[in-house]
């Protein structure tokens, strides 16, 4: 899938992530990569090695201060727990403005809820998923009517980054949570359990593992590449 591009939208624009767990770390490789400047991205967090190993690999700016990455920052995504979102929210809103746009990825808390403590300030929610980490997420996003037209496809852009992205109705986020949210875990459960019976038949961790991963990867092609109707044929065949 083409990526789009990042620099004419991000012009002018600077990303502070609050959050550098491997979900906000993930965003930011992935803006990266598709050459947004690392003098253009900020980050946050209070454990000092997470800040040191993201400014030695991306070469970004880090700080242990919320608001020092606010004030510096266009964009705040909110990588944090929904349990410390509250706190946060507290924090940083004296420095926050109806310039900035406020992307949150806390799972379960909507935008009402964050409406109410960030009144007049524009705001995003997003559904991503793990597999975000390794650039084939699935996320989904819900704009407040504060957010633009603008701020609506940068958040697009961010996240079409590290996989697909697209606009839903928040009335969505539901099913996505089930779906695309849960949805990796269900498959590594088949994985452990498909390589634990591979290993009683006989086969070695790394034959069953390999065996394993380029089943999945060929069935996800097959799924990719052909009709409901020739699928339902070919698990007919047996």
């Amino acid at each position: 899938m083409r990526k789009p591009v990042l620099k004419k939208l991000f012009q002018g624009q600077t990303i502070g992530v609050i959050g550098s767990g491997k979900m906000g770390a993930a965003i930011l490789k992935g803006l990266l990569a598709q050459r947004l400047s690392p003098s253009q991205c900020f980050a946050s967090d209070p454990d000092f090695k997470k800040r040191q190993a993201l400014s030695r690999q991306l070469r970004i700016h880090t700080d242990s201060s919320n608001r020092a990455v606010v004030q510096a920052s266009t964009i705040v995504l909110l990588a944090v727990k929904p349990q410390q979102m509250a706190e946060v929210l507290q924090e940083i809103r004296p420095d926050l403005t109806r310039r900035h746009l406020v992307i949150s990825i806390a799972a379960g808390l909507k935008l009402s809820w964050l409406q109410k403590r960030l009144r007049g300030i524009p705001l995003i929610r997003v559904m991503p998923n793990l597999p975000a980490t390794v650039g084939f997420g699935f996320s989904a996003i819900a704009a407040a009517k504060t957010a633009t037209s603008h701020q609506k496809a940068l958040t697009l852009a961010i996240f079409s980054a590290t996989g697909e992205a697209l606009e839903l109705p928040e009335r969505y986020f539901n099913a996505i949570t089930a779906v695309s949210g849960s949805g990796p875990a269900y498959v590594f459960f088949l994985a452990l359990a498909w390589e634990k019976a591979a290993k009683q038949l006989g086969l070695s961790s790394s034959i069953a593992r390999r065996a394993i991963l380029k089943t999945l990867e060929g069935s996800l092609r097959m799924l990719e590449t052909t009709s409901p109707a020739r699928r339902s044929q070919e698990l007919a065949w047996h």
